[in-house]
């Protein structure tokens, strides 16, 4: 259960914004060149302002991961494993709903600030989760356990791949719902983690909380 709770909001995510996008690319390309007409009634946004906006939606959520995982040491230790995946839940919600909310308010910075949060929370996710797995793994069992983040992240680029086309959500009209949808990972992250303890490497060593660590 701490195992599935672990990567449910973290390597489940990566994977799956990984892979969202790449589908779509097209109806959110003219999603970008509608916003534009709206906005100055221009007939057609130039093709290269476009293609450049697009990638940097794409992009800008490697940029949210290097950041993430920069300050994931310094957030696990002030707040412990489970504290920080549970804090790092508020990003990616906020991160799902602003690229959910794109398409209808047209706004394609929304999708874009949405993507760099989502790379936020990603990074830091990257970081927690393979430790909080590690630290209350039996030890037996700690090599198996620690490929079940890359295993998160295969598995759900695999399902973002599916969900994005044009047939199931990756229409012109439900894309930005195919965006908003890990939302649903975080939910069930947070309700899996109150029933999961903290590792007691961070009670005993942080907190130290001896008994706490040997329950």
């Amino acid at each position: 259960l701490a195992v599935i709770a672990a990567i449910s909001g973290t390597s489940f995510h990566f994977g799956y914004a990984s892979g969202v996008l790449n589908a779509p690319q097209d109806i959110i390309e003219a999603f970008i060149n509608e916003t534009n007409h709206r906005r100055d009634k221009t007939s057609h946004t130039n093709e290269s302002t476009i293609t450049l906006i697009f990638s940097l939606a794409v992009s800008i959520f490697a940029l949210g991961g290097m950041i993430g995982g920069l300050f994931g040491g310094f957030i696990t230790d002030r707040f412990g494993r489970k504290g920080g995946m549970l804090l790092n839940n508020i990003v990616s919600v906020l991160a799902c709903v602003l690229m959910f909310i794109s398409k209808p308010i047209y706004s394609y910075e929304a999708l874009i600030v949405g993507r760099f949060f989502l790379g936020l929370s990603c990074g830091y996710g990257s970081s927690v989760a393979p430790t909080y797995i590690n630290e209350v793994s039996p030890r037996n069992l700690r090599g198996a356990f620690g490929g079940s983040f890359q295993l998160g992240v295969v598995l759900s680029l695999f399902f973002s791949q599916g969900i994005s086309l044009n047939s199931v959500l990756g229409s012109e009209n439900a894309w930005h719902y195919a965006l908003g949808l890990p939302i649903v990972f975080s939910i069930l992250q947070v309700i899996l983690l109150l029933f999961v303890p903290e590792t007691p490497k961070y009670l005993l060593i942080k907190r130290n909380d001896l008994p706490g660590a040997e329950k």
